[in-house]
């Protein structure tokens, strides 16, 4: 006999929207989701509880990197290479803006 129980089936993971905004640069300033680098804007889908890598390496006229969520600073490179992970849990955009000698990531959930 076979049994149609719900319980029995996969569960569907729950998805949300990440936005980048802004342009990065492929070997320093990027955010990486699953061993993809993402530093063009663009929007992606992920399951929620994702881990979303952001690295911001050393560039001929970039030292470092800063990364704010939800307005509060999380990252400061201050000279130095800068890498945050940052778990997804509801839709977020990730803006990255390059200013006199550093990289930006401003990430905002909404």
């Amino acid at each position: 006999m076979i049994y149609n129980d719900p319980g029995l089936r996969g569960k569907k993971s729950k998805k949300v929207t990440l936005t980048l905004e802004g342009t990065g640069d492929e070997t320093c300033g990027y955010i990486q989701i699953d061993g993809t680098k993402y530093y063009t804007p663009q929007t992606i889908e992920v399951d929620v509880g994702t881990e979303v890598y952001c690295i911001f390496l050393y560039k001929t006229g970039i030292t470092s990197g800063h990364i704010t969520v939800n307005g509060e600073t999380v990252q400061n490179g201050d000279g130095i290479p800068t890498d945050y992970v940052y778990l997804t849990k509801v839709n977020a955009t990730f803006n990255i803006t390059e200013r006199k000698g550093y990289y930006n990531l401003t990430i905002t959930e909404t």
